[in-house]
C-alpha cells in the first residue's frame, strides 16, 4: 500500500511541530498544518516537506532523497 510520510519541521522557521488533534502546530510563530501537509494557518505559506512511502506487512519504507 502506498501512502506518504512527511518532515514535521515548520516551512516557516524550520521548528520542530508538535502533534495537535487533527492537525501539527508550530510553537515559534503559529503556523499550522493539517495531515496531509498542507498549510491551514501562516506564517508558513510552503506545504511540508513529503516523501513517497509503502507500506508492506506492517512495516513502513519511507524514500528520501540523497
Amino acid at each position: 500500500m502506498s501512502c506518504a510520510a512527511y518532515l514535521l519541521k515548520c516551512t516557516h522557521a524550520d521548528a520542530q511541530l508538535i502533534p495537535s488533534g487533527d492537525s501539527y502546530h508550530c510553537s515559534l510563530h503559529g503556523s499550522r498544518f493539517d495531515l496531509d501537509g498542507k498549510v491551514r494557518k501562516g506564517p508558513a505559506s510552503k506545504d511540508l516537506q513529503r516523501y513517497p512511502a509503502v507500506e508492506s506487512d506492517g512495516v513502513v519504507i519511507v524514500t528520501v532523497p540523497s
